[in-house]
């Protein structure tokens, strides 16, 4: 997305979540697009799960892609690029032997790499481009006087069900026709790169010197140390970049010092978007600022709870914890009467 400048100073913020969309009966999950990828894109989805080794249990698969953003970055960046290298590893004693082979296995995983990506993003915008509109029977009450919005959503629900202007919405990720979504996980180069060494076997401890230097030469060929970075350096790419997000969204944070209440609906409290909202605790009155969060499961609730205690949060602040479709039937909730 492009930076938002905002000027106004806001009363009321709202962090939408995308258990927001699935209260609407909105089929946003990432098991939903695991659905409409099987379905629409076989050879992409075979393609993606053994890349990245998803289990054919069922319970497994189901738990990989609940986290699907922060899987991207969990291939065996080790196991692939030697299977690419030994694939790839050109005949030296061939009439047919040209230079440009040392370089055939980062071209195969450049190319393989790069087009998996490609699809990903092309399937995941078309997947969310063909999600339903949200059932107008689930609205909750949302306050609309002098609010702001930040929804972590591509879909346009609050515009369209709640009539919410736009000058009043931040689509921190993108929002759906208008924008390149951005999804992905939270590794940068350095870190994956780390993780690759860290995977690779060590040499024996009972090696001298000379047996050292050999051990190492056959385990760090040129042409595994080519292919091992453009791997790492494609794996990148599905980066979610948090830190330049909310550095290029700085007027936003700054119009939130006089919020005197924070809703975060259909938040998981991801470690991945957790960030966004430690930005918000520095831009605002700890002491006085009250919280209303919704919690659909008890791991939502411990993820929240976790995450408000670490932020230091005075707990009468924030609890108790909601129910969307609490929000939906009583309309209005008064939660600090007793504040």
């Amino acid at each position: 997305m492009t930076s938002t400048t905002i000027s106004t100073h806001f009363k009321h913020l709202y962090i939408i979540g995308n258990g927001f969309d699935i209260h609407h009966s909105i089929n946003s999950s990432y098991s939903n697009y695991r659905n409409w990828l099987e379905e629409n894109e076989p050879d992409i989805y075979s393609q993606l799960c053994d890349l990245y080794g998803v289990s054919t249990d069922e319970d497994e698969a189901h738990e990989w892609w609940s986290d699907f953003e922060n899987m991207l970055s969990e291939i065996d960046l080790y196991d692939y690029v030697e299977n690419v290298v030994v694939e790839n590893y050109p005949d030296f004693s061939s009439d047919d032997f040209r230079d440009r082979d040392y370089h055939a296995a980062e071209f195969a995983a450049e190319n393989e790499l790069g087009a998996l990506i490609y699809h990903i993003k092309r399937t995941f915008n078309a997947w969310i481009a063909s999600l339903d509109k949200a059932d107008s029977t689930k609205r909750i009450h949302l306050e609309r006087e002098n609010s702001l919005f930040i929804t972590f959503n591509y879909t346009r629900t609050l515009e369209d069900l709640y009539r919410i202007p736009d000058e009043q919405i931040v689509h921190i990720h993108g929002m759906v026709g208008e924008d390149e979504l951005i999804l992905g996980h939270g590794k940068n180069y350095a870190e994956l790169k780390e993780e690759l060494e860290i995977a690779q076997p060590q040499p024996p401890a009972d090696l001298d010197e000379y047996e050292l230097q050999d051990w190492y030469s056959s385990h760090s060929d040129f042409m595994t140390q080519q292919t091992q970075e453009v791997a790492i350096s494609q794996i990148a790419f599905l980066q979610k970049d948090v830190e330049q997000i909310i550095s290029e969204n700085h007027s936003i944070w700054n119009s939130l010092g006089e919020v005197e209440t924070i809703h975060v609906f259909g938040f998981s409290f991801s470690g991945i978007d957790t960030p966004y909202l430690s930005t918000i605790i520095r831009h605002i009155n700890t002491d006085k600022v009250k919280w209303e969060i919704s919690a659909f499961s008890n791991r939502d609730r411990e993820k929240a709870q976790t995450f408000m205690i670490d932020a230091g949060i005075k707990e009468n602040l924030w609890a108790p914890l909601v129910a969307l479709c609490d929000v939906q039937k009583y309309k209005q909730l008064s939660l600090f009467d007793d504040l």
